[in-house]
């Protein structure tokens, strides 16, 4: 299969935060492609401390409203902090608050030492877990030695020896530092973050079982600007319709494809599950035209990263 990286905004480079000659220095924020045709998983995804377009604002639309507005993106200078009206007090707020967050137990012994992915283990656990369009709360039952590989437990030592980082602050002065940047198999940055809400919804809630296939998706949504908890529940119902099997990685790449170049699936599915789930007859079954277009299929490739 010839591998290629569509890129719907040039998200996936890192963006230069400051100004050549200036020393001052922004962050961008940008809308999702399927916002240009209002498309309800569309984000904005703004930049973290390292330039990454990773961080999205994104359950509700908000990539949508921008595009109604025909807003493509929107920049921010971060070469002052703004007035505050008692300077003084609001920073000694902020440094109780930092006291608080790191003499907290929860947040020193989990959160900072495995990120948020240290939930999936839990969850997975508790059988708490969105598995195969909510059908199961457990991916893998590690009490009869099955082994969970999408949760920190697993995943954490696997990124470590990679090279990647099983923490990292995602803005400056976090003292959680609960995200992280995730490495592929010959040691380069594919993504960053793999998050909790991503490893349930867009992993294993599609019956996904393998990081590498999660965090390759993680990278396309990232890509093209979309929420990867309504994607990954809006995927969900397409398997369970029959448009797709559980655990199909290269079936979610195919439908995200669609959604980035706005075929007529792709402006439904853009709408999210409720959306989604309308293309469906009674009974579950769906029309044969709602299916991928397999000759139109496309692939992404890992992003370049700038160092």
């Amino acid at each position: 299969m010839t591998r290629r990286r569509i890129s719907a905004r040039g998200t996936s480079k890192r963006r230069r935060c400051c100004t050549p000659g200036t020393g001052r220095r922004w962050r961008s924020g940008f809308a999702a492609r399927s916002a240009s045709y209002q498309g309800l998983i569309a984000g904005i995804a703004f930049s973290d401390k390292d330039g990454r377009p990773s961080r999205l604002s994104a359950r509700g639309g908000v990539g949508a409203v921008m595009g109604s507005k025909r807003v493509k993106a929107i920049v921010i200078d971060l070469d002052r902090i703004p007035p505050l009206h008692d300077r003084r007090k609001v920073m000694a707020a902020v440094k109780d608050y930092a006291k608080m967050l790191q003499a907290d137990g929860i947040v020193e012994n989990f959160y900072a030492k495995l990120g948020t992915m240290g939930m999936a283990d839990v969850q997975n656990h508790m059988g708490g877990l969105p598995v195969r369009n909510f059908s199961a709360g457990r991916l893998a039952d590690t009490s009869a030695g099955r082994r969970f590989k999408l949760g920190a437990d697993y995943i954490g030592p696997l990124n470590t020896s990679r090279g990647g980082e099983q923490t990292h602050a995602c803005m400056p002065g976090c003292v959680i530092q609960c995200s992280n940047v995730y490495h592929d198999a010959n040691g380069r940055e594919l993504v960053s973050p793999v998050e909790y809400e991503t490893l349930g919804l867009l992993g294993s809630d599609c019956g996904l079982t393998e990081p590498d296939d999660l965090a390759q998706l993680n990278f396309i949504c990232n890509d093209l600007g979309v929420d990867t908890i309504e994607t990954g529940a809006m995927l969900a119902v397409l398997m369970e319709a029959g448009l797709g099997a559980f655990g199909d990685a290269r079936f979610m790449a195919d439908c995200l494809g669609e959604v980035a170049r706005g075929t007529d699936n792709g402006r439904i599915w853009a709408q999210g599950t409720a959306g989604s789930a309308r293309t469906t007859a009674p009974g579950g079954r769906p029309s044969s035209s709602a299916r991928p277009s397999a000759p139109t299929t496309r692939a992404w490739s890992r992003p370049p990263v700038s160092r």
